[in-house]
């Protein structure tokens, strides 16, 4: 049945898109994301199989990973569907005993998985029309969501020194 690869493609597979990515004129990021992951395991029948996708996952969950910056709400949603497929899988031990209710199930936990992670995936693409400062002429800007989320991180952290700077020149009478 199509659902004895129900985890096959979690996450692991496809999130991202697959295929080359592809960049505006002159919007190239310094280091270019790579493609795609291929699964780690190409069919997951049993329990063992899915502990193995699973560990996968959560490695990739990982500050400076694959999905290293997912948002709390998708790291619940990711976890809790985990723990689903896990006691289906304990249960059952195997898709071929599942019947079609714990199948259905299944497939719903890994689509809700493969959902959350493609929302969250530091190698997707993100393109935007920016007009630079001084210009009204737009210009396409692209950059995956690792490199966005990083200079937002770096933005944030630079402006908080500004201001502490300021402050303390303010105090020091300078």
């Amino acid at each position: 049945m199509a659902v004895a690869v129900v985890a096959a493609a979690l996450a692991l597979q496809g999130c991202a898109g697959g295929g080359d990515i592809k960049y505006a004129p002159g919007a190239q990021p310094s280091s270019t994301p790579q493609k795609a992951s291929s699964p780690a395991v190409t069919a997951v029948n049993d329990k063992s199989d899915f502990d193995a996708v699973h560990a996968a996952v959560k490695q990739q969950m990982q500050p400076g990973k694959r999905w290293g910056f997912i948002d709390p709400t998708d790291r619940g949603t990711v976890d809790q569907r985990f723990a689903d497929m896990q006691a289906l899988f304990d249960k059952y031990g195997t898709v071929d005993k599942m019947d079609g209710l714990a199948k259905t199930r299944l497939l719903d936990d890994q689509n809700a998985i493969n959902e959350a992670l493609a929302r969250n995936d530091g190698n997707r693409l993100i393109c935007q029309r920016v007009a630079p400062t001084g210009s009204h002429i737009t210009k396409t800007v692209c950059m995956t969501l690792s490199e966005m989320r990083l200079r937002e991180r770096n933005d944030k952290f630079n402006l908080n020194q500004q201001q502490l700077q300021g402050m303390t020149q303010k105090i020091g009478g300078g």
